[in-house]
């Protein structure tokens, strides 16, 4: 409130994360997170509680999030939260304040969040969020805009988000997002390896998802992700075709993805994603290419992703995905069968991806997909369903991957 700014974060829709409920609670507002349609993010569990699962996440050493503390109160482990420099996320501070600790959140560069912000405002300290280049979150922009500050987080390759490029673009900066190999992810991962958990998800970089879903299902839940507009994921949308679901994907702009674009062509819809501030995500190359940059998606061996081959047969370009082993995804096989290649997909454990069972099927290979371990993809339950196995996908710590739901 010394900045002058008039409506604090729990007072508006816009500002979102997850543990302004709490502090909502204790100042009266009367509408919860998860009955703002404008408050988007990881609603799982009210939703969970509204519905009568036994389980909740918190429960389940397996399901790991932001509301870990209560279950490790549950289960007596003598470290809490806060008291690990290693261990950020949002809750931290009110489990704090009831514990009596003396050095609240803000004092802890280590200890990044959404809500230190408005506790900084009512304990009066100076240095704000933003000033602080080990502090992230995603609402600093709003406030520093509000605020006058001069430094905008692109300015600081510490500070990560999915909305910096957008704001880049418009201001003209000249080095793009994947030309920082500083910007990483969830670093979470390393300080469960180090706690010696068992779970293969946590020890293992280089898989990673929400599996929360697969949990839900195994408890009993009897809403499925798909049936709640309130939760986004990548594959919907094949699921709503198959359900006779009227409303595509790309007809709301609150469900976004990855997928959307080539169903989007298909369909003749004018305005394409990277045409749409409001729409971010894993194909911004082509709004890249629009704009003059130099160096396509498909020649930078840091930059994945899933519908470069059709961009690149477009262009003309000579070296085909499936040609480098650092490119991988989910439809160079068709690709692969046109050119004439003789080395399939799932002869090179290299190439990972979404379709080689059709092709497996086609030339008669003995090991299917889910047994082998160094093939993972969203596309083996069909497959196993039609063979009898009765294991399904999210029984398997070795299979993971976003589109299960797909056979539920």
């Amino acid at each position: 409130m010394s900045t002058g700014v008039n409506t604090p974060w729990w007072c508006d829709s816009e500002l979102h994360g997850p543990i302004w409920i709490p502090y909502l609670m204790s100042t009266g507002v009367n509408t919860p997170w998860w009955c703002d349609s404008e408050l988007h993010g990881p609603i799982w569990i009210p939703y969970l509680i509204s519905t009568g699962l036994i389980a909740p996440w918190w429960c389940d050493s397996e399901l790991h999030g932001s509301i870990w503390i209560p279950y490790l109160m549950s289960t007596g482990v003598n470290t809490p939260w806060w008291s690990d420099s290693e261990l950020h996320g949002p809750l931290w501070i009110p489990y704090l304040m009831s514990t009596g600790v003396n050095t609240p959140w803000w004092c802890d560069s280590e200890l990044h969040g959404p809500l230190w912000i408005p506790y900084l405002m009512s304990t009066g300290v100076n240095t704000p969020w933003w000033c602080d280049s080990e502090l992230h979150g995603p609402i600093w922009i709003p406030y520093l805009m509000s605020t006058g500050v001069n430094t905008p987080w692109w300015s600081d390759s510490e500070l990560h988000g999915p909305l910096w490029i957008p704001y880049l673009m418009s201001i003209g900066v000249n080095t793009p997002w994947w030309c920082d190999s500083e910007l990483h992810g969830p670093l979470w991962i390393p300080y469960l390896m180090s706690t010696g958990v068992n779970t293969p998800w946590w020890c293992d970089s280089e898989l990673h998802g929400p599996i929360w879903i697969p949990y839900l299902m195994s408890t009993g839940v009897n809403t499925p992700w798909w049936c709640d507009s309130e939760l986004h994921g990548p594959i919907w949308i094949p699921y709503l075709m198959s359900t006779g679901v009227n409303t595509p994907w790309w007809c709301d702009s609150e469900l976004h993805g990855s997928i959307w674009i080539p169903y989007l062509m298909s369909t003749g819809v004018n305005t394409p994603w990277w045409c749409d501030s409001e729409l971010h995500g894993p194909i911004w190359i082509p709004y890249l290419m629009n704009t003059g940059v130099n160096t396509p998606w498909w020649c930078d061996s840091e930059l994945h992703g899933p519908i470069w081959i059709p961009y690149l047969m477009s262009t003309g370009v000579n070296t085909p995905w499936w040609c480098d082993s650092e490119l991988h995804g989910s439809i160079w096989i068709p690709y692969l069968m046109s050119t004439g290649v003789n080395t399939p997909w799932w002869c090179d454990s290299e190439l990972h991806g979404s379709i080689w069972i059709p092709y497996l099927m086609s030339t008669g290979l003995i090991a299917p997909w889910w047994c082998d371990s160094e093939l993972h993809g969203p596309l083996w339950i069909p497959y196993l369903i039609s063979t009898g196995v009765i294991a399904p996908w999210w029984c398997d710590s070795e299979l993971q991957g976003p589109i299960w739901i797909h056979t539920l």
